[in-house]
């Protein structure tokens, strides 16, 4: 549950765009950590399933991990994150889902970024007796990525 910046309520509720609204004062207001999530989630994304996306395969390790770091501070109703994203190519989920199952397949040993990023999204991400999902579309771009950088080695 979020606080009001304004009465210090938690009597709150999540609208669209990271906005918190308040029932006890009706003041409305941003949530900076949803906020961040949301802006490196499409980093992510953008970078993941567009042309000209900006990262290469260690810097989208990087926003990865920054990613999950920022879930695990996220103090809000889940519910508003996971979906994020659910009217472009892959809501943040099936982002984080396919990067770990990517990245256990991929991983350059216990030394290497990779299974670092490996293991940052094993904190969010649990699989149990789940197997990989190859119609993930994060899991396919990733791998083509892999596939990019370490033909050019």
């Amino acid at each position: 549950m979020s606080i009001c910046k304004h009465c210090k309520s938690t009597n709150t509720n999540y609208l669209e765009k990271s906005t918190i609204e308040c029932y006890d004062c009706g003041e409305t207001s941003i949530d900076s950590v949803l906020k961040s999530i949301e802006r490196v989630f499409n980093v992510i994304n953008n970078s993941l399933f567009t042309i000209n996306g900006k990262l290469d395969y260690f810097r989208l390790m990087d926003c990865l991990e920054k990613l999950c770091s920022l879930i695990e501070e996220y103090e809000g109703e889940t519910e508003c994150i996971w979906s994020m994203g659910e009217y472009g190519d892959c809501t943040l989920d099936d982002l984080i889902i396919g990067a770990y199952w990517h990245f256990t397949e991929w991983h350059s040993g216990q030394a290497s970024k990779s299974y670092s990023t490996m293991c940052i999204l094993g904190g969010i991400y649990s699989p149990g007796c789940e197997d990989v999902d190859e119609e993930n579309a994060a899991y396919q771009m990733l791998n083509e990525m892999a596939n990019v950088y370490y033909e050019a080695c």
